[in-house]
């Protein structure tokens, strides 16, 4: 599998995060996701996981260690209508 360089730049952790993130929740290559995480809408649906993940960890990073916590809050940024059936 090929992996695209990406366009942003996060800290390790939040990349690490972001990827756990991305592959438990499924969440599809493309654009969509940015407007309901609050960044930029030209953002793919990947760089916008890591840098919502990126701004909470900077944020608050004792919140934001666990992966049930980023989980939970990451799924209530979204409508109700785009969360399916989560392991």
């Amino acid at each position: 599998m090929k992996m695209n360089k990406s366009r942003i730049w996060v800290s390790p952790n939040a990349r690490l995060m972001g990827n756990h993130l991305i592959a438990r929740l499924k969440v599809r290559r493309g654009y969509g996701i940015a407007i309901y995480l609050g960044v930029d809408s030209f953002y793919t649906n990947f760089e916008a996981v890591y840098l919502w993940v990126d701004q909470k960890l900077a944020v608050n990073q004792a919140d934001y260690l666990k992966l049930e916590t980023v989980c939970s809050a990451f799924i209530d940024q979204l409508p109700k209508e785009m969360v399916g059936d989560i392991d």
